[in-house]
């Protein structure tokens, strides 16, 4: 079943669109409705197989950008930890409850992303000098 989706001329909504052999279906979707069926995909497709593989990587991965990014850190209500609330355009905020042994790897995964990208900044800034 082909599933087509366009913005509306109105800049509120979009439009859904799935065909199948025999029926077609339209639908003019608002934010509030999109973010809605966002969330209901989700869910689903986290149930679905193939699941997602466990690992990321940075060639594969198109990283979001933004000079704006917006992040919120508070306890969560069950004293079980940390909620990490990301905010991205498309999606809104975007919460992950973390226990402290995960907090704890997070830190950790901070800190050798962090000197792997000074390594290698050096090892860029030595070829360089190499060069010139």
């Amino acid at each position: 079943m082909p599933v087509k989706v366009t913005r509306s001329d109105a800049l509120t909504k979009i439009r859904l669109q799935a065909a199948s052999d025999d029926s077609t279906v339209d639908l003019d979707l608002t934010t509030r409705e999109v973010d809605q069926l966002i969330g209901e995909l989700a869910e689903m497709r986290a149930k679905m197989a193939p699941a997602h593989t466990g690992r990321i990587s940075d060639e594969t991965a198109a990283p979001f950008q933004a000079d704006n990014l917006l992040w919120e850190t508070f306890p969560d209500r069950a004293l079980r930890g940390v909620v990490l609330a990301l905010n991205h355009a498309g999606l809104g905020w975007i919460a992950l409850r973390l226990s402290r042994a995960q907090i704890e790897d997070l830190v950790t995964s901070f800190e050798f992303s962090l000197a792997k990208l000074m390594i290698a900044r050096q090892a860029a800034e030595t070829a360089d000098d190499k060069t010139a």
